[in-house]
């Protein structure tokens, strides 16, 4: 059946409850075969003083043709209380069909694609989370995304599940601590498991990095090293508790312990200062593929029929496993691009955070294109011993890129590098990842 991708959005009233209906609706006339994370954004156009929207963009497999789809989009915006008496004013819920299985529709009252897509950085965003190589005769929409940038936007939860009608918790939410006694305590939430169900490397980084925000709101990370003492159990409760071992008025040190049941499972070391440290002579960002050209790795892993942990669906990086690199095939590196899933949030812990989960996650793809088990071949795994990362700056970019390179490998272990730059060139960080070969 054909493919629609439609934009939910809401400013009035109990916002996700509007969005979660018009879900509920469009479940009638077809299956949500996907669904963006929510964005919290600015209102654009109309009246001023408009509260922000919530957004999404949700993919329906769906036999209606472009006209009854959009009939019974408007009946659905009726049972919320939409009105249209002001343009671009406020609204219960709004549906609009963004694009319609690549067909041009132009008839009065629906025009496909719709003729505000490429405008709209609160719908493109959306869109591209789950469709990143969608484009129209007038080329890729990660082009206009890049054009029309993303200020306003605020990512504020993980992507739809599909067949349970909720979104993932966002990063944000997903590391706030809770105080208890002498330390914070904090869910190692199922969201962010990888495939073997313990937390994902990333998240309990994530954890300690923000316990170092609770002490130095102010600061901003500099380094840290990881020490991976023990895995995580899903939803299992950690106790976060820290120590400081040097502080100035510029810059502190500090040790975060990760404990589940009395047992420490991690240590961090974090280095924070007032001003993001700045590379002399920064890596330029190599010439790669646009992330249009690019594949989902979750599609990518489905191909080998591999189970895969949901920490990735929160956000799905995007590979070419038969261009490794993501450019000419012919250096022994592997590229991607990683969405920003703290975006706009004005927080560098939360930032920092963002950059170690390419810098974790990416050794295990570099091992395979290593040992020459990509795009085919027997899958390993690779959990990480040590994690380090240098950050060299924090941008607001929605997307990353992310290089991995093998510098030592055994048939135990493998040593890797990463380096992360934003979208726009900015060189963010360098990290360096110690891992088992299973």
């Amino acid at each position: 059946m054909p493919i629609a991708y439609i934009a939910l959005g809401s400013n009035v009233g109990d916002r996700r409850d509007h969005l979660a209906h018009g879900l509920i609706r469009l479940r009638d006339v077809g299956t949500v075969i996907a669904g963006s994370p929510l964005y919290d954004t600015v209102a654009v156009g109309g009246p001023s003083g408009q509260d922000t929207y919530l957004n999404a963009v949700v993919a329906v497999d769906t036999d209606l043709p472009p006209s009854d789809l959009l009939d019974h989009c408007l009946a659905v915006e009726h049972e919320r209380g939409r009105t249209r008496d002001i343009r671009w004013g406020p609204r219960t819920l709004d549906l609009d069909i963004l694009w319609y299985d690549g067909v041009a529709v132009d008839t009065p009252g629906l025009a496909i694609p719709h003729p505000h897509l490429r405008d709209r950085p609160f719908v493109l965003a959306p869109l591209l989370d789950i469709a990143p190589t969608l484009g129209d005769a007038d080329g890729p929409y990660s082009g206009a995304f890049a054009d029309v940038g993303s200020v306003g936007l605020v990512r504020v939860s993980g992507p739809l599940v599909p067949d349970a009608d909720r979104w993932m918790v966002g990063l944000a939410d997903a590391v706030a601590l809770t105080p208890d006694g002498d330390h914070q305590t904090v869910l190692a939430h199922p969201d962010w498991a990888n495939t073997s169900g313990d937390a994902f490397g990333g998240f309990l980084a994530a954890v300690a990095l923000e316990a170092v925000r609770f002490v130095r709101p102010e600061a901003r990370p500099s380094h840290l090293t990881y020490r991976y003492l023990h895995p995580v159990a899903s939803e299992a409760e950690i106790a976060v508790a820290y120590e400081v071992h040097r502080e100035g008025s510029a810059s502190a040190d500090l040790t975060v312990s990760l404990a589940v049941e009395g047992v420490v499972a991690g240590r961090c070391a974090v280095s924070v200062i007032d001003r993001p440290l700045q590379p002399l002579e920064p890596p330029a960002m190599p010439e790669v593929m646009s992330m249009s050209q690019a594949i989902p790795v979750t599609e990518l892993i489905g191909r080998t029929n591999r189970s895969i942990g949901s920490s990735i669906r929160s956000w799905t990086p995007l590979e070419r496993w038969d261009v490794p690199d993501l450019a000419s095939g012919d250096e022994p590196v592997l590229r991607a691009w990683t969405p920003n899933v703290a975006l706009g949030a004005d927080d560098p812990f939360l930032a920092a955070a963002t950059v170690v989960m390419p810098i974790d996650a990416l050794i295990w793809p570099a091992t395979m294109l290593a040992m020459d088990r990509l795009p085919e071949g027997p899958m390993l795994s690779t959990p990480t011993i040590e994690l380090t990362a240098r950050f060299a700056s924090f941008v607001d970019d929605p997307w990353f890129l992310g290089e991995a390179s093998v510098d030592h490998l055994t048939d135990r272990t493998v040593a890797g590098t990463v380096r992360v730059w934003g979208a726009s060139g900015t060189y963010l960080a360098v990290g360096h990842s110690l891992n088992l070969v299973r």
